[in-house]
């Protein structure tokens, strides 16, 4: 990503370099000039191949934000389950917290029951002795003083019958009072014994509660753990996909602010041809009219295929094999095998030669006048140059050799024509 930064910022540097040259001789009215017909005719092929460099820049930028689409939208996908896993996890906590809640709360009520029965035991407990202590006076007091021979001699030898009727009521007494003590003593073991189980019940339920509200405490830290991590991956995500679109949108406006400023120049220079060419015709009808010093004639002939290949890709809108975009092919494809020389379609001036990374290696030749129009053609995706910038080339001559330079699928020349400043489809004139 940073290299192919790098590599977009400098070629950025480098044409907006040729364009502020272009820029610095509009404004010093080098243009403006009738007289400097060829370096107007020189400094618009110059111009075309700024403005198809640029053409080339937009689409790679434009290929550029295609893919930063691509991952704003995984990176919006990656946001949408982002948010989905936050909100579930959030609904955990909430869960999770409300368990935790009542279970804390089942924990309570069975430590209240557990320390109630623990009372009831200790209550139970006090009174099975209190009872044995006071049965066991009772018990020792009727021995002691009331012993059943003492009541035995007492009925035997009774001063009167009421003294008998007395005393054996009183030893009834004495026995009833110690069978209802002893069951009053069974009652309460029966009633300490009930207590116990209720204990053991309530402790039981007690530490049950106790450890289900500590499962259900760390499932909620495990839950408030995953929101964290579910709001921190949101947070990266909408990070991402803030990045991919400024990267995306940053990349493709400056490369349409250029090619904008190119086009402007492209249209001032289109404007000083079409104007010398208007002098050129006017003058040509005053001599053919008037009888004055006729200028020589525009060429006769036309132009020839540079290679014998067929037309592996023709000219016209069409989506591009490398980068995905439906956009102009601004050429001919003719399929040759690599090596193949390439002749120049016409006589004329190498106005430049260089290498693209879109285009590969480039030769620019201007024609001038050719059939009464100013053609200018570029061959494109050389494996190698034969003419230097400058030279003059004739019609048929080798300027250099069939290729797959730049972005190429296969061996083939890519061959573009200007008629008039502007493209158009070079079969129409071969």
């Amino acid at each position: 990503m940073a290299t192919a930064a790098r590599t977009r910022t400098a070629r950025r540097s480098s044409r907006r370099l040729m364009t502020a040259l272009v820029l610095s001789l509009l404004a010093s009215g080098w243009l403006a000039a009738p007289a400097a017909a060829d370096e107007l005719d020189t400094r618009k092929a110059q111009l075309g191949v700024a403005m198809a460099e640029a053409r080339v820049e937009l689409e790679a930028s434009s290929a550029v934000y295609n893919a930063a689409s691509q991952r704003v939208s995984q990176a919006q996908a990656q946001v949408a389950q982002a948010q989905a896993d936050l909100l579930q996890a959030e609904a955990d906590v909430l869960e999770a917290t409300q368990q935790h809640d009542l279970r804390q709360l089942e924990l309570d009520q069975s430590q209240a029951e557990l320390e109630q029965a623990r009372q009831h035991e200790e209550a139970g407990l006090a009174a099975l002795e209190s009872e044995r202590s006071r049965l066991g006076q009772v018990v020792r007091s009727t021995f002691q003083q009331n012993s059943p021979l003492v009541a035995l001699a007492a009925a035997i030898n009774p001063d009167t019958t009421a003294s008998v009727s007395n005393r054996l009521q009183w030893v009834e007494t004495v026995f009833a009072t110690g069978q209802a003590g002893l069951d009053r003593l069974k009652d309460l073991q029966l009633a300490l014994a009930q207590a116990r189980g209720v204990r053991a019940v309530a402790e039981a339920r007690a530490d049950l509660a106790e450890q289900a509200a500590a499962d259900y405490l760390d499932q909620t830290e495990a839950a408030e753990q995953r929101a964290q991590q579910a709001k921190a991956a949101l947070d990266s995500a909408l990070a991402v996909e803030q990045a991919a679109k400024t990267e995306a949108q940053d990349a493709l406006a400056a490369d349409q602010r250029a090619l904008a400023d190119l086009e402007r120049e492209q249209n001032a220079v289109n404007a000083a041809i079409a104007q010398r060419a208007e002098e050129a015709r006017r003058q040509q009808e005053a001599a053919a009219s008037g009888g004055g010093s006729s200028a020589a004639g525009p060429s006769s002939y036309g132009l020839i295929r540079p290679v014998d290949g067929r037309i592996t890709s023709a000219y016209g809108m069409r989506v591009h094999p490398i980068t995905g975009v439906y956009k102009l092919h601004d050429g001919t494809d003719l399929g040759s095998g690599c090596g193949t020389p390439i002749k120049a379609a016409a006589s004329g001036t190498v106005t430049d030669r260089y290498y693209n990374s879109a285009y590969g290696n480039r030769v620019f030749i201007d024609h001038g006048i050719v059939s009464g129009r100013h053609m200018v053609t570029s061959y494109n995706h050389l494996s190698s140059f034969a003419v230097a910038k400058g030279a003059w080339v004739s019609q048929g001559q080798i300027i250099g050799y069939v290729g797959t330079t730049g972005m190429s699928t296969g061996c083939h020349l890519h061959l573009m024509l200007w008629v008039n400043g502007s493209l158009t489809n070079v079969m129409n004139y071969l």
